[in-house]
């Protein structure tokens, strides 16, 4: 009679198996749908640094108040502190023509330059109905009217407090 010889690796699998976390190892075909996703973040993280987030604040007021100072309409802060870990806010705004936009985006990046923040990404559509300024915690959205209502960001982020950006002692906690 042939002894039984366990293989090191099954062993080791069974080891690492647990009830609650499918096995990486198997492939998620054979652990159903389920098992191959991971539980989904009802909240964003926590801002551990409250210095960052007023700064990242008051970014925000200035990319509003820019805004505004250049004819914008429509200006709107959300804060998505809550609903997303990659941002702290997002300025919306609203601007009649493309030479518009591409003038607010070059005050703001001019301003934000001064102030040492970074520019992560500048993205602008081919139509001109939307551009898109992405300085880390802060994303300021400029939309020609007919773009704002396609993207329609305030419903996609319908949960999403809406900020007072004109008030300098509005608290951020």
């Amino acid at each position: 009679m042939a002894e039984s010889v366990q293989n090191p690796e099954e062993t080791s699998l069974e080891a690492s198996s647990n009830a609650n976390r499918p096995n990486p190892l198997v492939p998620a075909r054979m652990r159903g749908i389920a098992g191959s996703q991971d539980p989904a973040q009802l909240s964003a993280v926590a801002r551990a640094n409250p210095a960052r987030l007023l700064k990242a604040y008051e970014l925000a007021r200035l990319a509003a108040q820019l805004s505004q100072d250049n004819k914008a309409q429509d200006i709107l802060l959300l804060d998505m502190r809550k609903l997303t870990s990659l941002v702290d806010f997002f300025v919306v705004v609203t601007v009649p023509s493309r030479r518009q936009a591409s003038a607010i985006a070059g005050q703001i990046e001019l301003e934000m330059k001064k102030l040492k923040e970074s520019k992560l990404s500048l993205e602008e559509s081919d139509t001109g109905r939307w551009t898109l300024l992405d300085f880390g915690d802060v994303v300021i959205h400029l939309f020609s009217p007919e773009g704002r209502d396609f993207y329609n960001l305030e419903d996609v982020w319908g949960d999403a407090p809406r900020l007072d950006w004109k008030d300098a002692n509005l608290k951020i906690n």
